[in-house]
């Protein structure tokens, strides 16, 4: 179900005689032109500065008062076939099934058989998907070495890996989608050292860090035939919809300046693992 809200809906009786509404109806816009039948409608007070929850009530029959206004929330809930999004700013939006500017027409017949109708459109907020420079806003990030991401078009999601410098110690390695937060891997000395030992007694020009993995991501460290140096490594994002497969060299002259390879020590107490969120 796709969830529509009205905060506030006012009902007016203009007559010096009270009126009852019988039934209140709500019907949408399909992408043909054809107005269609709403799942559901709910009807609740207007929410005042101290509440925090809709109180739905039971039906939409509605006693008006005479000469008076009277202010009522409204929730039209449409059917439509696919899956929610993955957070609440995804899920108020209308289904990508669903026309732009989404219309619903609500309806009203009074005791008198009297109806009026009322048509309310609604447009989803464009999307802001990141990208390199806005995720050294929103993060904080400085310094990077490569952005790569890969686009779910079906979930309207970015799924995006980040190298960047945190400091004179550590290259870091953030990955996520979206911009609701994003889980760390370090980089340190102590793992150039190691990573670079595996590959030297196995032979091996690659290794694919399965503890960085993940089912939408793949990493996988280079290393040069004949020295066994780490050089790079490459990161493959799948979703639904896309694929990215990119190859990001490390600035060895810069690693060796700011990490000094050569005379630091490991640091058994170093974090290798961290998870951030932002609400």
């Amino acid at each position: 179900l796709n969830y529509f809200f009205i905060p506030k809906l006012v009902f007016h009786n203009k007559s010096k005689q009270p009126i009852s509404i019988i039934e209140l109806s709500g019907e949408y816009e399909d992408s043909h032109g054809n107005w269609c039948e709403c799942h559901d409608i709910k009807l609740s007070p207007a929410l005042s500065e101290n509440d925090e929850n809709y109180n739905w009530l039971p039906n939409t029959t509605l006693n008006l008062e005479p000469l008076k206004l009277t202010t009522f929330a409204v929730r039209v809930d449409v059917k439509v076939k696919g899956t929610p999004g993955s957070s609440n700013k995804h899920r108020m939006r209308a289904h990508k099934s669903l026309p732009q500017p989404f219309k619903i027409r609500l309806t009203l017949q009074d005791t008198e058989g009297k109806t009026a109708s009322l048509i309310v459109e609604q447009a989803n907020e464009q999307f802001v998907l990141p990208t390199k420079e806005i995720a050294m806003k929103t993060f904080d990030f400085e310094d990077i070495v490569a952005f790569v991401y890969a686009d779910d078009c079906d979930g309207d999601e970015r799924y995006w890996v980040v190298i960047y410098y945190e400091d004179k110690s550590k290259l870091r390695f953030s990955f996520g989608y979206g911009l609701n937060g994003y889980e760390t891997k370090y980089l340190d000395t102590w793992l150039i050292k190691d990573f670079c030992n595996q590959a030297k007694k196995t032979a091996a020009t690659e290794i694919v860090l399965d503890e960085w993995n993940h089912d939408w991501r793949t990493i996988t460290a280079l290393f040069d035939k004949e020295t066994f140096i780490l050089f790079g490594f490459r990161i493959e994002l799948k979703t639904d919809t896309s694929k990215t497969r990119e190859t990001v060299l490390l600035p060895l002259d810069k690693l060796r300046e700011r990490l000094a390879i050569e005379k630091l020590e490991p640091d058994d107490d170093r974090i290798v693992n961290t998870y951030t969120s932002i609400s």
